[in-house]
């Protein structure tokens, strides 16, 4: 059986805080550096919605898919 999402979600936030605590480094510094981590994964989440939304209407005009 696979992790469920929301542990994984928990355990993701619990390592970054983790992180952030025994970084030594002052908010000053961590926002940006947030921000840009943040700015990447959304560019990421832009690209897998591109990748899925393509290869859906592929297989739309294929006859393969088929509605909820």
């Amino acid at each position: 059986m696979q992790k469920p999402a929301t542990l994984l979600q928990r355990e993701f936030k619990d390592k970054i805080v983790e992180a952030i605590n025994c970084s030594n480094l002052p908010a000053f510094v961590l926002v940006p550096i947030l921000e840009q981590a943040l700015a990447e994964v959304k560019e990421i989440e832009e690209q897998q919605y591109r990748r899925d939304k393509a290869a859906y209407e592929e297989g739309e005009e294929d006859g393969q898919v088929t509605e909820a």
